[in-house]
């Protein structure tokens, strides 16, 4: 049974998974429905309150360590609420199933009961929609109306778009194919780029001699610009964040 919204005839469907060496995980981002989901909330409350109570020196490692703690609650959370709804939707499934064949030679019994079950099953169809929607990133208005095939087959395409098929060294710029030949080149750009370079210091000299002294910074601020961000600072930045 599928939502009357969406179609006006049942719907058979086949789901084919595979994996592939070549293809990485994408950029992991939280669902944001999650923020109204009581349960969540409660979680995090409850981890948030054990975390602060041992706080590493580092504010930024505080800040890491918080966003590694909220990842790991709303993807175990995330993980639990999907395979529910899964299980949940075959359930009401049968359900419908065994009342057809209950109900067959009594219509009137089958259309007092059948509207509940396919209410329930339209619901949790929809819920399951707008999480393929935020998934997908996009919105298909057709008759206002989200078109479920239409984002299932761009979650797709932007699987297919997360699929390495090579990488460039770029240290001998040798095209790597294989998966351990693509992970080494990987780790060298990365390398690269997480490394500082050499600082040009005539160049450093030539600039700041040009800074007019309207632009300099008073001497009596050095002080506080040299000091380390505290949890404040950053509670307070996040607070600016969209």
């Amino acid at each position: 049974f599928m939502c009357p919204q969406w179609t006006d005839h049942a719907i058979l469907n086949t789901t084919f998974q595979f994996t592939s060496t070549q293809q990485g995980n994408g950029l992991w981002r939280a669902n944001p429905r999650l923020a109204k989901n009581e349960y969540f909330a409660t979680k995090t409350h409850q981890s948030l309150h054990q975390f602060f109570l041992t706080l590493s020196d580092s504010p930024q490692t505080h800040w890491d360590d918080l966003k590694a703690v909220v990842k790991t609650i709303a993807r175990r959370i995330g993980r639990r609420h999907r395979a529910w709804r899964s299980r949940q939707l075959k359930r009401l499934q049968r359900k419908r199933n065994q009342l057809f064949k209950r109900y067959q030679y009594h219509p009137s019994l089958l259309r007092e009961h059948l509207p509940v079950i396919e209410k329930l099953i339209e619901d949790l169809q929809h819920k399951i929609s707008v999480n393929q929607t935020i998934r997908a990133g996009k919105l298909w208005r057709e008759q206002g109306e989200t078109s479920a095939g239409y984002l299932k087959r761009t979650i797709a395409h932007r699987q297919v778009q997360r699929n390495m098929i090579a990488l460039q060294h770029p240290d001998n710029h040798v095209l790597c194919e294989t998966p351990t030949s693509m992970q080494d080149a990987s780790v060298c750009f990365y390398r690269h780029l997480d490394s500082p370079d050499p600082c040009d210091e005539i160049s450093i000299e030539l600039l700041v001699h040009h800074i007019p002294d309207t632009d300099q910074i008073p001497t009596s601020e050095h002080a506080t610009l040299m000091q380390p961000f505290s949890v404040t600072d950053i509670l307070t930045g996040a607070q600016r964040s969209p």
